[in-house]
């Protein structure tokens, strides 16, 4: 079992990874949402599903975007999230359009929707849309299920391109961050192990910020916890920050330590929050638990 020492300067250090992590994810929800990184990486998706490669074809992701029921979903720019059920009742309303499917005197049947199909310029979606139709049988809300579960499919790779663009934001902020806070890893530990005293304060504070979150909302805080926890770590005197206090590394030894020190910081934090707070739970009620060797 490790000792009280050792599992504090863990926390300690995981701590820091935890408000750090928060801070970019933080920023790095205000620019999602300043470039509507999520209905733009929707709007990439449908275009890729709906329109053709010739230039002549229609494009079929505009009008579909235009329709009703899809412009209903925001109030500007364009929506971040389509049900599919809303997506699949969309897409068949414009075929029918394009199409000019007659449904002046009832609404239109599996043929109507498989002849309005069939006149689509060949290609991905026209071949995407006969096998499911195809496949219903004559059964019209069969095909619209299969239509929904190709949708869903979609989505479910939109989803992932998107998380790896968020990903990629994530990685970017947390260099930028442990750079213009000279978060060190290998320095926090280092002042960790020597320090006892400021291992105490820091490990209590952990434990009682990270409480305060578990009790607030989970493994997610407001912006008035995070200032507070940002306070909180700045009343320690950990060695971060670039200040004449702290000499710059002055030596090809020091450069490298203080290079590998803000690497380590920059992949923990690219980790994300959710992922320390639960690290930070499990040690803290190793902790409390008396298993520790003191």
């Amino acid at each position: 079992m490790f000792g009280s020492d050792v599992l504090e300067v863990a926390m300690g250090i995981m701590f820091v990874y935890f408000v750090l992590a928060l801070i970019c994810s933080a920023i790095s929800e205000w620019i999602s949402s300043l470039v509507s990184l999520r209905a733009r990486t929707l709007e990439a998706s449908l275009q890729n599903l709906l329109n053709g490669k010739s230039s002549g074809d229609p494009d079929f992701a505009k009008i579909v975007y235009a329709h009703p029921l899809i412009r209903a979903l925001h109030t500007s720019g364009k929506p971040s999230y389509i049900p599919s059920q809303t997506f699949v009742t969309a897409l068949l309303d414009t075929l029918t359009v394009v199409a000019d499917v007659d449904r002046s005197s009832s609404p239109p049947t599996h043929r109507n929707f498989r002849d309005a199909i069939a006149k689509l310029p060949q290609g991905n979606l026209q071949h995407a849309l006969l096998v499911h139709f195809d496949e219903a049988e004559k059964d019209l809300a069969k095909a619209r299920i299969n239509i929904e579960q190709w949708y869903d499919h979609v989505m479910d790779r939109t989803s992932g391109w998107y998380k790896r663009r968020a990903q990629i934001i994530i990685v970017v902020l947390a260099f930028l961050s442990s750079v213009a806070l000279n978060a060190d890893t290998l320095a926090i530990a280092g002042s960790l192990h020597r320090g006892a005293v400021l291992r105490s304060a820091v490990t209590a504070v952990a434990a009682r910020e990270v409480g305060n979150v578990a009790t607030a909302s989970g493994n997610t805080t407001s912006l008035s916890q995070v200032r507070q926890i940002q306070d909180d770590i700045n009343g320690l005197d950990l060695p971060m920050g670039w200040s004449s206090s702290r000499a710059f590394p002055t030596t090809v030894w020091e450069w490298l330590s203080k290079v590998t020190g803000i690497l380590l910081t920059t992949a923990a934090v690219s980790l994300g929050a959710p992922f320390w707070f639960d690290m930070l739970n499990k040690i803290t009620n190793l902790r409390l638990s008396g298993d520790v060797k003191r």
